[in-house]
């Protein structure tokens, strides 16, 4: 039952109590005294003061109650204007924020396609042996990073004769590093041949300490030129090095060479 509902029987029940109060126990209502001639007593004032205050606290009930049937006061409308603008707020940061998951679901995709490329060139790699290696360092279509990588899968390995495995691509290698015009390359090649004491790499690394614009690629050189000591040509080149290189590097690292020969 609705509040609107229950006010109007409130209204009808007031109603019929003020007739109902007006009616005798006999049955016949006052209007029909008041035409016969009879004249109220006075008792009757003190009964209807107190119908009319029961009449008033109706009425407030029934206020009351209209009130209630009221959907939205206006201090219940408020809120919900101000829930409404505050979800009108949030509207772009959620676009915001499903867009930036969006990408980085992209990006996860794309995270795991290399992760999976990367896993399946591993396994490729861990079923090559010394000679494909030095084959893939030795062909002439390799990049200079899938050289590199072959010659550091030959570093410390030794062939059946009991040789250095870098040894039979030392040819290859000296020419990439001869040849190549990033710095880099030319620093690695020098770095993963250490230990190696050929007499053709001996002159490549001396034409690098002292002509190599690359600082990183004089620092490895200097430190693969120890291994060459005593050798009086080797240590002249590694001294002035140490004591006349505009590179903090180069000159820390041919002193450390000397150093550790001398030991």
């Amino acid at each position: 039952m609705t509040s609107a509902r229950l006010a109007s029987i409130a209204l009808v029940v007031s109603i019929l109590a003020l007739v109902f109060t007006f009616m005798d126990p006999s049955g016949s209502s006052r209007a029909a005294e008041s035409s016969a001639g009879f004249e109220a007593p006075a008792a009757v004032d003190p009964r209807i003061d107190a119908l009319s205050l029961r009449l008033e606290e109706l009425e407030n009930s029934i206020e009351g109650l209209q009130l209630r049937a009221d959907p939205l006061p206006s201090n219940t409308r408020e809120p919900a204007q101000s829930q409404s603008a505050a979800t009108r707020d949030l509207e772009p940061r959620l676009a915001i924020l499903e867009s930036w998951v969006k990408s980085q679901k992209e990006v996860r995709s794309v995270l795991l396609e290399r992760i999976g490329k990367q896993r399946r060139a591993d396994d490729e790699e861990a079923q090559m042996t010394l000679q494909s290696w030095e084959d893939q360092a030795k062909d002439p279509t390799s990049t200079p990073e899938q050289m590199l990588r072959a010659l550091s899968r030959l570093r410390g390995q030794r062939l059946a004769d009991g040789s250095d495995a870098r040894i039979p691509v030392l040819p290859e290698l000296l020419h990439l590093a001869q040849t190549s015009d990033v710095g880099n390359v030319r620093a690695d090649v020098w770095r993963q041949m250490d230990g190696v004491t050929e007499p053709d790499l001996l002159t490549a690394l001396l034409y690098a300490i002292q002509n190599d614009t690359h600082a990183k690629s004089r620092e490895e050189a200097a430190e693969t030129l120890g291994p060459y000591l005593p050798n009086a040509e080797v240590e002249a080149v590694l001294r002035f090095a140490k004591e006349n290189d505009e590179d903090d590097g180069v000159r820390e690292q041919a002193g450390e060479s000397l150093t550790k020969r001398r030991r």
